[in-house]
């Protein structure tokens, strides 16, 4: 089924003249050869107003397809979760190649974000339900391509009888599929021989079909893996050479940020910088939001290499945003996703810590844990106290380096003596911490960070930085960092949004 001479419109119209099986089959295929016209199809379609319950999944399984090829990954999954839901609620109806078709796009769609192990249990359940050759074909290979992707070199011997198979059905767009699929396994091995001849014959294939998207999907690739053999200058041609005729929004990106991976190869970061960003507007103008977390993680390792701190730590955190974002919607902690998260949180603490003039302290905090907030701030506050006391040679002078009130320290010398600590009267100055009560990391932070400080703007300070250090120890997760501490949810989520945006200028809030 790849008469990409028929009408798309033409074609949903004598939908009832058709046999299942090539209904099906078309519109699996239905994204990869004619996107000019697909995308205005799926974008006036209204599933809600078919009366047909199968023909209506299937075609918000179909849309969810069409998103999913253009990198609209939560719309995507909207529309086959709804697809999905439906098709369950009305198992008397909706079964065999109907259902099926639902589960395999739903392998196939987390197959491309990433979710191996969710794609293979959506495709074997399609397996289960699947009745026509060709689809069950289909499925058969996404099983085989799951298996060879994370195996060894033999077990890519199973994917070639999968050509034959599709060419003797003129399932061409498959048969580029096993191409391209193989190309890939290859130049993920750095076997460039085999990958340089199955990226080659997928496009010649591709070209002779006239399929746009895999030609796309192909150019992308050989360009990638030119990047990887060090061959820039090849990279760069057949990138640019590419752009001038490519149909797909999601490969335009792909191939932009492409263009911007061969100059951070280079090390040439502006230049790198500069192409990365073009991809980053490209995409967010066009709802190519699958691209945005990787595309914000090297904007930040560009400005990072650049000296730009702040540059580099908008750009963390946007891919943290997106990443979230998505994670919200459902989708899994893996790949980019996780790569952005965790960069910029590393990179935020990397930011605290640096403020220790250089001393070896890696944990300026590791007192904390363990502790409910209370203990914590008594802790601090103590020590800020007796840091002060120690410096000062009068009542007077202590009071302003702290700009504060004597009614004040008299409040807090009576709250710490309830917790044990042996807090000096207003006038005694001049006197520290004893030996065996001192925490040395944190009398360190309070002298490199806190000296100029007064007692309002050092509470601050301290909070923001220890709830940073905090947040990450305890995984990032709220619910655990309040039991932790004691503190109720509003507290934590006011705390912590607080830590967080505290370094980050270059943000508008």
């Amino acid at each position: 089924m790849d008469n990409v001479n028929i009408n798309p419109k033409e074609r949903l119209n004598i939908v009832d003249q058709e046999q299942k099986e090539f209904f099906l089959d078309y519109l699996n295929q239905a994204g990869f050869f004619n996107l000019e016209e697909l995308h205005p199809l799926y974008k006036q379609s209204s599933p809600e107003q078919i009366d047909d319950i199968r023909l209506k999944v299937v075609m918000m399984a179909g849309i969810g397809k069409n998103l999913s090829l253009e990198g609209d990954f939560i719309e995507a999954k909207r529309s086959l979760d709804a697809a999905q839901e439906i098709a369950e609620k009305n198992l008397d109806t909706i079964k065999e190649d109907c259902l099926a078709f639902i589960y395999y796009e739903h392998g196939l769609f987390y197959s491309i974000v990433g979710d191996y192990l969710n794609a293979k249990r959506y495709v074997i359940l399609a397996k289960t339900h699947a009745v026509s050759k060709n689809l069950e074909l289909l499925i058969d290979f996404q099983i085989e391509f799951f298996n060879a992707h994370k195996s060894s070199h033999v077990d890519v011997q199973g994917l070639l009888p999968f050509l034959n198979e599709f060419q003797t059905r003129n399932m061409h767009y498959m048969e580029v599929m096993v191409l391209v699929r193989l190309g890939i396994i290859y130049e993920g091995r750095k076997d460039w021989k085999n990958a340089d001849y199955y990226f080659r014959e997928g496009l010649k294939i591709a070209k002779e079909k006239n399929i746009y998207y895999l030609m796309d999907m192909i150019h992308n690739s050989i360009g990638f893996t030119h990047a990887n053999k060090g061959e820039y200058n090849q990279a760069l041609n057949v990138l640019n050479s590419a752009l001038e005729d490519v149909k797909s929004y999601y490969y335009r990106t792909l191939m932009m940020e492409n263009i911007g991976y061969v100059y951070y190869q280079k090390l040439d970061y502006k230049a790198a910088s500069v192409h990365y960003l073009e991809a980053y507007n490209y995409a967010k103008a066009h709802n190519v939001i699958s691209q945005l977390p990787e595309e914000c993680l090297f904007l930040g390792d560009c400005y990072k290499q650049m000296g730009n701190v702040q540059q580099a730590l908008l750009y963390y955190k946007l891919g943290y945003d997106h990443a979230f974002h998505q994670i919200v919607e459902g989708f899994g902690l893996n790949g980019y996703r996780k790569k952005a998260m965790t960069t910029y949180q590393t990179y935020l603490e990397r930011m605290i810590y640096r403020k220790f003039d250089g001393q070896s302290l890696e944990n300026p905090f590791e007192f904390s844990l363990g502790k409910e907030w209370r203990e914590i701030r008594n802790l601090f506050q103590y020590h800020l106290i007796m840091h002060h006391k120690e410096k000062s040679f009068s009542r007077d002078l202590f009071l302003t380096r702290l700009e504060m009130k004597s009614s004040t320290y008299y409040t807090l010398q009576s709250k710490l003596k309830k917790q044990g600590f042996q807090i000096p009267g207003i006038k005694e100055v001049n006197v520290s911490i004893p030996d065996d009560v001192v925490i040395e990391t944190l009398n360190l932070y309070i002298r490199n960070n806190l000296e100029q400080l007064n007692w309002v703007e050092s509470n601050m300070l301290f909070e923001k930085d220890i709830f940073s250090y905090l947040y990450r120890q305890y995984g990032f997760q709220k619910n655990r960092l309040g039991a932790a501490l004691n503190l109720s949810q509003p507290i934590i989520r006011a705390k912590t949004d607080a830590a967080v945006y505290a370094y980050e200028p270059g943000l508008n809030r």
